[in-house]
């Protein structure tokens, strides 16, 4: 498993391995910038995707293009078990129609840290609290992996910190959970201001099958 940048956050702030870490994050992200383009990854349409839900588009980045390929992804993998895991969920509304369109349960992975996320977490909580099927891990992804007792997964939708250093760890972390056939999305992957995200999911692209690429959004499924 990749190094989790939450633990190393954890030390002080001149730790010589804090620091190193943190210039190495800052030049990859850079050279990710530099060198865009070249992480391009092939779009990849599909056909009869479901309609988008009706939810407040207001109160998330997920376009309704991702979200009918979120849903289509959810009926893609119908048999092949397991939960639902969402690697950042803000203030819940990915979380609510996700959980409204399966019996399985649905696994919100978010730290909620800093007093400015207090706010998203009341609004999280009161969006989701007629869903019985969300459970609410409030911590980092890593130590939410290293903690599991979800089960296997079979959708994973990574849509936390869209850094390179941080993407990078979270598809590993997800690689862990995920079953035969499950399918790992991937949001904001095509945004210039989140190239590193590009560029860690172009470098997993031949551990996986790519099934959809939309415009900032990857679907990868897991042989």
């Amino acid at each position: 498993m990749t190094i989790d940048p939450y633990l190393i956050k954890r030390l002080p702030r001149r730790h010589p391995k804090r620091l190193a870490y943190t210039a190495w994050a800052r030049l990859v992200e850079l050279h990710s910038r530099c060198f865009f383009d070249e992480y391009a990854i092939p779009m990849v349409g599909q056909p009869g995707i479901p309609e988008a839900p009706a939810t407040d588009w207001a109160d998330t980045q997920v376009k309704p293009e991702h979200a009918s390929y979120l849903l289509w992804a959810l009926h893609l993998t119908s048999a092949v078990g397991g939960c639902v895991v969402e690697v950042g969920s803000w203030r819940g509304v990915t979380t609510a129609y996700l959980a409204a369109a399966t019996d399985s349960v649905v696994v919100a992975v978010d730290p909620y840290i800093g007093d400015k996320n207090e706010v998203n977490l009341r609004t999280f909580q009161e969006r989701t609290k007629a869903s019985r099927n969300v459970i609410l891990y409030r911590l980092p992804f890593g130590e939410a992996v290293r903690r599991w007792d979800a089960g296997p997964a079979r959708l994973i939708f990574v849509d936390a910190v869209h850094d390179y250093v941080n993407v990078r760890h979270d598809l590993c972390a997800a690689t862990r959970l995920a079953s035969a056939g499950a399918i790992i999305a991937v949001h904001d992957t095509d945004n210039r201001a989140f190239a590193g995200c590009r560029r860690a999911v172009y470098e997993q692209l031949e551990r996986f099958e790519l099934i959809a690429h939309v415009p900032d959004l990857v679907l990868l499924r897991r042989s």
